[in-house]
Order: structure tokens, then sequence, then C-alpha cells
């Protein structure tokens, strides 16, 4: 288990390298662009889910 200084560290490593490693490794951006989008919703998406009557 990592620490919560090693994390930090993570993620600030992640932060201060990931546009380079985005421009450099379009496979590694689609990857990023997956993981995102099973943790949000799409702004279309969040429209409809947000239009949808709730069933009270």
């Amino acid at each position: 288990m990592l620490t919560t200084e090693e994390l930090d560290e993570i993620k600030r490593k992640i932060l201060r390298e990931l546009p380079r490693i985005l421009e450099q490794d379009p496979q590694f951006a689609l990857v990023i662009k997956g993981m995102i989008r099973e943790k949000f919703p799409r702004r279309d998406e969040f429209a409809r889910l947000s239009d949808e009557p709730t069933g009270k």
C-alpha cells in the first residue's frame, strides 16, 4: 500500500508529464479517454439523463 506522500508524488508526476505523453503516444491518449468515459458521462449523455423522468 502506498503512503499518502507517495500517492501525492505520483499525482504530481502524472500532471507534469501527461501532456507530453499524450502528444507523443496517441494510443495512450485513447486509453486515458476510455478511462475517463467510464467515470464521467459525455455532455449529451448527461443532458439526456438529467431530462429523463425520475419515476417519482
